[in-house]
Protein backbone atom coordinates (compact mmCIF):
# COMPACT_ATOMS: atom_id res chain seq x y z
CA UNK A 1 0.00 0.00 0.00
CA UNK A 2 1.53 3.29 -1.05
CA UNK A 3 2.06 6.10 1.45
CA UNK A 4 0.50 9.37 0.46
CA UNK A 5 2.90 12.29 0.08
CA UNK A 6 2.17 15.44 2.13
CA UNK A 7 0.76 18.19 0.06
CA UNK A 8 3.44 20.80 -0.67
CA UNK A 9 2.64 24.43 0.04
CA UNK A 10 3.44 27.23 -2.27
CA UNK A 11 5.68 30.03 -0.87
CA UNK A 12 2.84 32.54 -0.84
CA UNK A 13 0.55 30.13 1.03
CA UNK A 14 3.31 29.29 3.52
CA UNK A 15 3.87 32.96 4.28
CA UNK A 16 0.14 33.59 4.83
CA UNK A 17 -0.07 30.62 7.15
CA UNK A 18 2.97 31.86 9.18
CA UNK A 19 1.51 35.35 9.49
CA UNK A 20 -1.78 33.92 10.71
CA UNK A 21 -0.05 31.90 13.44
CA UNK A 22 1.92 35.00 14.52
CA UNK A 23 -1.30 37.04 14.88
CA UNK A 24 -2.86 34.33 17.02
CA UNK A 25 0.27 34.27 19.27
CA UNK A 26 0.22 38.08 19.63
CA UNK A 27 -3.49 38.14 20.42
CA UNK A 28 -3.03 35.50 23.07
CA UNK A 29 0.02 37.31 24.52
CA UNK A 30 -1.69 40.69 24.53
CA UNK A 31 -4.74 39.23 26.33
CA UNK A 32 -2.42 38.12 29.15
CA UNK A 33 -0.69 41.54 29.43
CA UNK A 34 -1.95 44.17 31.81
CA UNK A 35 -1.59 47.89 31.25
CA UNK A 36 1.34 47.98 33.72
CA UNK A 37 3.06 45.18 31.89
CA UNK A 38 2.75 47.03 28.62
CA UNK A 39 4.14 50.23 30.13
CA UNK A 40 7.05 48.35 31.65
CA UNK A 41 7.78 46.66 28.37
CA UNK A 42 7.74 49.99 26.51
CA UNK A 43 10.06 51.48 29.12
CA UNK A 44 12.53 48.62 28.73
CA UNK A 45 12.48 48.98 24.98
CA UNK A 46 13.13 52.69 25.23
CA UNK A 47 16.02 52.18 27.65
CA UNK A 48 17.48 49.50 25.39
CA UNK A 49 17.21 51.82 22.42
CA UNK A 50 19.05 54.59 24.28
CA UNK A 51 21.77 52.11 25.32
CA UNK A 52 22.22 51.08 21.71
CA UNK A 53 22.48 54.72 20.64
CA UNK A 54 25.08 55.40 23.36
CA UNK A 55 27.08 52.33 22.34
CA UNK A 56 26.96 53.44 18.72
CA UNK A 57 28.23 56.88 19.76
CA UNK A 58 31.06 55.30 21.72
CA UNK A 59 31.97 53.15 18.73
CA UNK A 60 31.98 56.20 16.48
CA UNK A 61 34.23 58.07 18.94
CA UNK A 62 36.54 55.07 19.23
CA UNK A 63 36.72 54.87 15.44
CA UNK A 64 37.67 58.56 15.25
CA UNK A 65 40.38 58.04 17.89
CA UNK A 66 41.62 54.99 16.06
CA UNK A 67 41.90 56.91 12.80
CA UNK A 68 43.73 59.72 14.59
CA UNK A 69 46.11 57.19 16.17
CA UNK A 70 46.70 55.58 12.80
CA UNK A 71 47.44 58.97 11.28
CA UNK A 72 49.85 59.82 14.10
CA UNK A 73 51.56 56.45 13.82
CA UNK A 74 51.85 56.90 10.08
CA UNK A 75 53.45 60.32 10.55
CA UNK A 76 55.81 58.99 13.22
CA UNK A 77 56.75 56.09 10.97
CA UNK A 78 57.25 58.11 7.80
CA UNK A 79 59.03 61.10 9.32
CA UNK A 80 61.03 59.33 12.02
CA UNK A 81 64.69 60.42 12.39
CA UNK A 82 65.75 56.86 11.47
CA UNK A 83 65.07 54.65 8.48
CA UNK A 84 62.67 51.70 8.81
CA UNK A 85 62.85 48.73 6.45
CA UNK A 86 61.03 45.41 6.27
CA UNK A 87 62.75 42.65 4.30
CA UNK A 88 61.66 39.17 3.34
CA UNK A 89 63.93 36.21 4.06
CA UNK A 90 65.61 36.69 0.67
CA UNK A 91 66.59 40.24 1.56
CA UNK A 92 64.10 41.99 -0.72
CA UNK A 93 62.64 45.25 0.58
CA UNK A 94 58.91 44.91 1.27
CA UNK A 95 58.41 48.28 2.92
CA UNK A 96 60.38 51.40 3.88
CA UNK A 97 59.58 54.76 5.39
CA UNK A 98 60.44 58.14 3.87
CA UNK A 99 63.54 58.59 6.03
CA UNK A 100 64.84 55.20 4.92
CA UNK A 101 64.34 56.12 1.27
CA UNK A 102 66.04 59.48 1.84
CA UNK A 103 69.03 57.79 3.50
CA UNK A 104 69.47 55.66 0.40
CA UNK A 105 68.96 58.64 -1.90
CA UNK A 106 65.91 57.29 -3.71
CA UNK A 107 62.10 57.29 -3.64
CA UNK A 108 59.93 54.92 -1.60
CA UNK A 109 58.19 53.46 -4.62
CA UNK A 110 61.46 52.39 -6.24
CA UNK A 111 62.54 50.39 -3.18
CA UNK A 112 59.77 47.79 -3.24
CA UNK A 113 61.11 44.31 -4.17
CA UNK A 114 64.64 45.74 -4.47
CA UNK A 115 67.46 43.79 -2.83
CA UNK A 116 68.73 45.57 0.27
CA UNK A 117 72.26 44.39 -0.55
CA UNK A 118 72.21 46.70 -3.57
CA UNK A 119 72.77 49.58 -1.15
CA UNK A 120 75.55 47.92 0.85
CA UNK A 121 79.11 48.98 -0.03
CA UNK A 122 80.88 46.45 -2.23
CA UNK A 123 83.65 46.00 0.35
CA UNK A 124 81.12 44.99 3.03
CA UNK A 125 78.86 42.61 1.12
CA UNK A 126 80.23 39.54 2.90
CA UNK A 127 79.73 41.19 6.28
CA UNK A 128 76.11 42.00 5.41
CA UNK A 129 75.29 38.48 4.16
CA UNK A 130 76.81 36.93 7.28
CA UNK A 131 74.77 39.24 9.51
CA UNK A 132 71.54 38.57 7.56
CA UNK A 133 72.05 34.81 7.60
CA UNK A 134 72.96 34.74 11.30
CA UNK A 135 69.84 36.67 12.33
CA UNK A 136 67.50 34.38 10.38
CA UNK A 137 69.18 31.22 11.68
CA UNK A 138 69.41 32.22 15.34
CA UNK A 139 66.20 34.30 15.31
CA UNK A 140 67.87 36.85 17.57
CA UNK A 141 68.20 40.60 17.39
CA UNK A 142 71.57 41.93 16.24
CA UNK A 143 73.30 45.25 15.65
CA UNK A 144 75.46 45.65 12.54
CA UNK A 145 77.58 48.58 11.41
CA UNK A 146 78.06 48.80 7.65
CA UNK A 147 79.16 51.23 5.02
CA UNK A 148 76.10 51.90 2.87
CA UNK A 149 76.00 53.34 -0.64
CA UNK A 150 73.39 55.80 -1.83
CA UNK A 151 71.86 55.61 -5.30
CA UNK A 152 74.31 58.28 -6.50
CA UNK A 153 77.28 56.29 -5.18
CA UNK A 154 77.96 58.35 -2.05
CA UNK A 155 79.17 56.24 0.89
CA UNK A 156 77.98 56.73 4.46
CA UNK A 157 78.41 54.87 7.75
CA UNK A 158 75.24 53.25 9.07
CA UNK A 159 74.19 51.39 12.19
CA UNK A 160 71.54 48.71 11.61
CA UNK A 161 69.35 47.34 14.40
CA UNK A 162 68.01 44.09 12.91
CA UNK A 163 65.14 42.06 14.36
CA UNK A 164 63.49 38.89 13.00
CA UNK A 165 59.65 38.86 13.12
CA UNK A 166 57.00 36.42 11.94
CA UNK A 167 54.38 37.68 9.51
CA UNK A 168 50.78 37.08 10.67
CA UNK A 169 49.42 36.41 7.19
CA UNK A 170 51.72 33.78 5.72
CA UNK A 171 53.76 32.92 8.86
CA UNK A 172 57.02 33.71 7.02
CA UNK A 173 60.03 35.26 8.75
CA UNK A 174 60.58 38.94 8.06
CA UNK A 175 63.55 41.09 8.94
CA UNK A 176 62.90 44.54 10.35
CA UNK A 177 65.76 47.03 10.22
CA UNK A 178 66.18 50.36 11.95
CA UNK A 179 68.91 52.33 10.16
CA UNK A 180 70.80 55.33 11.54
CA UNK A 181 73.38 57.44 9.73
CA UNK A 182 76.45 57.48 12.02
CA UNK A 183 78.86 59.19 9.60
CA UNK A 184 79.13 62.31 11.75
CA UNK A 185 79.52 60.18 14.88
CA UNK A 186 82.41 58.30 13.23
CA UNK A 187 84.04 61.57 12.18
CA UNK A 188 83.83 62.92 15.72
CA UNK A 189 85.24 59.68 17.11
CA UNK A 190 88.17 59.88 14.70
CA UNK A 191 88.75 63.51 15.68
CA UNK A 192 88.69 62.65 19.38
CA UNK A 193 90.99 59.70 18.77
CA UNK A 194 93.41 61.91 16.84
CA UNK A 195 93.33 64.51 19.61
CA UNK A 196 94.02 61.79 22.19
CA UNK A 197 96.95 60.22 20.32
CA UNK A 198 98.42 63.01 18.21
CA UNK A 199 100.10 66.35 18.78
CA UNK A 200 97.65 69.00 17.64
CA UNK A 201 100.35 71.41 16.40
CA UNK A 202 102.47 69.10 14.23
CA UNK A 203 100.07 66.19 13.68
CA UNK A 204 102.75 63.78 14.88
CA UNK A 205 102.01 60.98 17.35
CA UNK A 206 102.10 62.16 20.97
CA UNK A 207 103.75 60.54 23.98
CA UNK A 208 100.85 58.12 24.52
CA UNK A 209 100.81 56.78 20.96
CA UNK A 210 104.61 56.60 20.88
CA UNK A 211 104.55 54.51 24.06
CA UNK A 212 102.12 52.08 22.38
CA UNK A 213 104.38 51.78 19.32
CA UNK A 214 107.47 51.34 21.50
CA UNK A 215 105.90 48.62 23.67
CA UNK A 216 104.75 46.77 20.56
CA UNK A 217 108.24 47.00 19.03
CA UNK A 218 109.82 45.67 22.25
CA UNK A 219 107.38 42.77 22.34
CA UNK A 220 108.18 41.82 18.75
CA UNK A 221 111.93 42.23 19.35
CA UNK A 222 111.82 39.91 22.38
CA UNK A 223 110.43 37.18 20.14
CA UNK A 224 112.62 37.72 17.07
CA UNK A 225 115.84 38.75 18.79
CA UNK A 226 116.50 41.98 16.87
CA UNK A 227 117.43 45.35 18.36
CA UNK A 228 115.28 48.46 18.84
CA UNK A 229 116.65 52.01 18.92
CA UNK A 230 115.18 55.09 20.62
CA UNK A 231 116.43 58.55 19.57
CA UNK A 232 115.67 61.50 21.86
CA UNK A 233 116.06 64.85 20.06
CA UNK A 234 116.00 68.47 21.13
CA UNK A 235 116.17 71.55 18.90
CA UNK A 236 119.18 73.69 19.71
CA UNK A 237 118.53 77.39 20.44
CA UNK A 238 114.76 77.01 19.94
CA UNK A 239 113.93 78.88 23.16
CA UNK A 240 115.91 81.92 22.04
CA UNK A 241 114.08 82.03 18.70
CA UNK A 242 110.67 81.44 20.32
CA UNK A 243 111.21 84.19 22.91
CA UNK A 244 112.62 86.73 20.46
CA UNK A 245 110.40 86.19 17.42
CA UNK A 246 107.21 85.09 19.15
CA UNK A 247 105.20 81.92 19.59
CA UNK A 248 103.66 82.10 16.12
CA UNK A 249 107.10 81.89 14.51
CA UNK A 250 108.07 79.22 17.03
CA UNK A 251 105.03 77.10 16.14
CA UNK A 252 105.80 77.37 12.42
CA UNK A 253 109.37 76.35 13.09
CA UNK A 254 108.21 73.29 15.07
CA UNK A 255 105.97 72.23 12.17
CA UNK A 256 108.81 72.63 9.68
CA UNK A 257 111.16 70.68 11.96
CA UNK A 258 108.59 67.88 12.27
CA UNK A 259 108.32 67.67 8.48
CA UNK A 260 112.08 67.58 8.12
CA UNK A 261 112.40 64.78 10.67
CA UNK A 262 109.75 62.72 8.87
CA UNK A 263 111.62 63.13 5.58
CA UNK A 264 114.67 61.45 7.13
CA UNK A 265 112.90 58.28 8.27
CA UNK A 266 111.67 55.03 6.83
CA UNK A 267 107.96 54.28 6.61
CA UNK A 268 108.29 51.75 9.46
CA UNK A 269 109.88 54.31 11.83
CA UNK A 270 107.92 56.55 14.18
CA UNK A 271 108.62 60.16 15.13
CA UNK A 272 106.62 61.78 17.93
CA UNK A 273 106.56 65.15 19.61
CA UNK A 274 106.77 64.87 23.38
CA UNK A 275 106.20 68.57 24.00
CA UNK A 276 108.03 71.87 23.55
CA UNK A 277 110.95 71.33 21.20
CA UNK A 278 111.52 67.70 22.18
CA UNK A 279 110.99 64.89 19.69
CA UNK A 280 111.56 61.16 19.94
CA UNK A 281 112.13 58.60 17.19
CA UNK A 282 111.57 54.85 17.23
CA UNK A 283 113.55 52.56 14.94
CA UNK A 284 111.62 49.33 15.56
CA UNK A 285 113.84 46.86 13.70
CA UNK A 286 117.63 47.19 13.54
CA UNK A 287 120.27 44.48 13.36
CA UNK A 288 123.31 46.65 14.01
CA UNK A 289 124.13 50.07 15.44
CA UNK A 290 125.29 51.13 11.97
CA UNK A 291 121.66 51.50 10.91
CA UNK A 292 121.04 53.97 13.72
CA UNK A 293 124.23 55.85 12.85
CA UNK A 294 123.00 56.34 9.28
CA UNK A 295 119.65 57.72 10.49
CA UNK A 296 121.03 60.12 13.09
CA UNK A 297 123.70 61.52 10.77
CA UNK A 298 121.05 62.01 8.10
CA UNK A 299 118.94 63.99 10.56
CA UNK A 300 121.83 66.16 11.78
CA UNK A 301 122.85 66.82 8.16
CA UNK A 302 119.28 67.84 7.25
CA UNK A 303 119.25 70.35 10.11
CA UNK A 304 122.39 72.07 8.77
CA UNK A 305 120.07 73.73 6.28
CA UNK A 306 118.46 77.03 7.27
CA UNK A 307 114.71 77.29 7.94
CA UNK A 308 112.91 80.10 6.15
CA UNK A 309 109.96 81.06 8.39
CA UNK A 310 108.23 84.12 7.02
CA UNK A 311 110.97 86.70 6.46
CA UNK A 312 113.35 85.00 8.87
CA UNK A 313 116.24 82.70 7.96
CA UNK A 314 116.71 80.56 11.04
CA UNK A 315 119.62 78.30 11.89
CA UNK A 316 118.35 75.50 14.12
CA UNK A 317 120.40 72.40 14.72
CA UNK A 318 119.51 69.29 16.69
CA UNK A 319 121.08 67.31 19.52
CA UNK A 320 120.26 63.62 19.83
CA UNK A 321 120.67 60.87 22.38
CA UNK A 322 120.34 57.17 21.52
CA UNK A 323 119.57 54.06 23.57
CA UNK A 324 119.18 50.45 22.47
CA UNK A 325 117.01 47.50 23.41
CA UNK A 326 118.20 45.19 24.90
CA UNK A 327 121.71 46.66 25.47
CA UNK A 328 120.66 49.65 27.57
CA UNK A 329 117.36 48.43 28.97
CA UNK A 330 114.43 46.10 28.29
CA UNK A 331 111.94 48.58 29.72
CA UNK A 332 110.32 51.27 27.55
CA UNK A 333 110.40 54.03 30.18
CA UNK A 334 114.04 53.35 30.98
CA UNK A 335 114.97 53.37 27.28
CA UNK A 336 113.41 56.83 26.94
CA UNK A 337 115.14 58.03 30.09
CA UNK A 338 118.53 56.73 28.92
CA UNK A 339 118.12 58.33 25.48
CA UNK A 340 117.22 61.60 27.23
CA UNK A 341 120.38 61.38 29.35
CA UNK A 342 122.47 60.77 26.24
CA UNK A 343 120.84 63.76 24.51
CA UNK A 344 121.83 66.08 27.36
CA UNK A 345 125.38 64.75 27.08
CA UNK A 346 125.34 65.77 23.42
CA UNK A 347 124.09 69.25 24.35
CA UNK A 348 126.76 69.56 27.03
CA UNK A 349 129.45 68.77 24.50
CA UNK A 350 128.56 71.63 22.16
CA UNK A 351 125.12 70.71 20.66
CA UNK A 352 124.53 69.87 16.97
CA UNK A 353 125.68 66.31 17.65
CA UNK A 354 124.59 62.94 19.02
CA UNK A 355 125.62 60.59 21.79
CA UNK A 356 124.87 56.94 22.54
CA UNK A 357 123.88 56.02 26.08
CA UNK A 358 126.04 52.91 25.80
CA UNK A 359 129.63 54.03 26.44
CA UNK A 360 131.21 51.28 24.31
CA UNK A 361 129.12 52.22 21.24
CA UNK A 362 129.76 55.87 21.99
CA UNK A 363 133.51 55.35 21.74
CA UNK A 364 133.20 53.44 18.48
CA UNK A 365 130.89 55.80 16.60
CA UNK A 366 131.16 59.30 18.01
CA UNK A 367 134.95 59.52 18.14
CA UNK A 368 135.82 57.53 15.03
CA UNK A 369 132.98 58.71 12.77
CA UNK A 370 132.37 62.32 13.70
CA UNK A 371 133.45 63.63 10.25
CA UNK A 372 130.79 61.40 8.63
CA UNK A 373 128.09 63.91 9.55
CA UNK A 374 129.55 66.31 7.02
CA UNK A 375 130.41 63.50 4.62
CA UNK A 376 126.78 62.37 4.57
CA UNK A 377 125.70 65.88 3.63
CA UNK A 378 128.27 66.00 0.87
CA UNK A 379 127.08 62.73 -0.64
CA UNK A 380 123.45 63.78 -0.42
CA UNK A 381 123.90 67.16 -2.12
CA UNK A 382 126.77 66.05 -4.40
CA UNK A 383 128.56 69.29 -3.53
CA UNK A 384 131.88 70.06 -1.91
CA UNK A 385 131.67 71.15 1.72
CA UNK A 386 132.92 74.47 3.01
CA UNK A 387 133.17 74.16 6.77
CA UNK A 388 133.49 77.93 7.15
CA UNK A 389 130.34 79.06 9.05
CA UNK A 390 130.14 82.24 6.99
CA UNK A 391 129.83 80.34 3.71
CA UNK A 392 126.47 80.42 1.87
CA UNK A 393 123.93 77.80 2.93
CA UNK A 394 120.92 76.34 1.22
CA UNK A 395 117.62 77.41 2.77
CA UNK A 396 114.49 75.33 3.40
CA UNK A 397 111.31 77.23 2.54
CA UNK A 398 108.52 75.07 3.87
CA UNK A 399 111.06 72.25 3.66
CA UNK A 400 111.89 72.83 -0.02
CA UNK A 401 115.47 73.56 -1.07
CA UNK A 402 116.08 77.11 -2.33
CA UNK A 403 119.27 79.11 -2.62
CA UNK A 404 119.89 81.81 -0.02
Amino acid sequence: MKKSKPASLKPTSLRKKAEGQLRKQKEKSLKDLSVLNVQSLVHELQVHQIELEMQNEELRSAQVLLEEARSKYSDLYEFAPVGYFTLDKKGLILDANLKGANLLGTGKSTLTRTSFSKFVSRDEQDKYYFCHKNILETKTQRTCELKMQKKDGAIFDAQLECMPVRDNKDNDIRLRIVMSDITEKRRLEETIKKMAYHDMLTGLPNRMLFADHLNLALSQASRSGHMVAVLYLDLDNFKTINDSLGHSTGDKLLKAAANRLQSCLRESDTVARLGGDEFVILLPVITHADQTFVTVTKIISAFQELFLIGDHKLQVTVSAGISFYPLDSKDSDTLLKNADIAMYKAKGLGKNSYRFYNSAINSEYVKSRKPEVLLHKSIKSKQSININPSSPRKVYRNDRHTKS
